[in-house]
């Protein structure tokens, strides 16, 4: 019985000081790999299929209205910078209708993912929305955000110093 009070209260600490300390990935460490299926398209994607390219990481929600506030600048940026190897990745955990749904009525145009199983968000340790990573051309994570604050200036810079 002491034995196994003394476990549990091992596992107990063990669980709530990984939890206390883990922040995920932060920058300078190589992103996490992870799949996740393009709302447009039937083949999964997986991040490291975009190694060699900037890639924006946008997690986000329907229901977070800082989220869809970002995006018609981060679309803009994306029409601009794509030429030159900006790739975005928005990735909500939400199901492909709301998100389908969503994409038609929105006037900007990005690339929408859907991480149904949450591999995206735990890989990165998304607990918050907006958030918003860079991954650079080597794979490694040179920016990370979260929250909106009516600028994406410091998203911008990061990614243009990247490219």
């Amino acid at each position: 019985m002491k034995r196994t009070l003394k476990l549990a209260v091992f596992a107990t600490a063990v669980a709530v000081l990984a939890g206390c300390t883990s922040e995920g990935p932060t920058k300078g460490s190589l992103v996490p790999d992870f799949e996740v299926k393009a709302l447009a398209g039937a083949k999964p994607t997986k991040v490291s299929d975009l190694k060699g390219k900037v890639v924006v990481l946008d997690f986000w929600a329907t229901y977070c209205g800082p989220c869809r506030e970002s995006m018609p600048e981060l679309a803009e940026m994306y029409k601009e910078l794509k030429p030159k190897g900006m790739e975005v990745m928005s990735i909500t955990t939400e199901p492909r209708d709301l998100v389908s749904s969503f994409a038609q009525r929105a006037p900007f145009n990005l690339p929408y993912y859907l991480d149904s199983f949450n591999l995206a968000n735990s890989r990165l340790d998304i607990t918050s929305l907006p958030t918003t990573v860079v991954v650079d051309r080597t794979g490694k994570i040179v920016f990370r955000e979260t929250g909106y604050g009516g600028s994406l200036k410091e998203l911008r810079e990061a990614v243009e110093k990247a490219l």
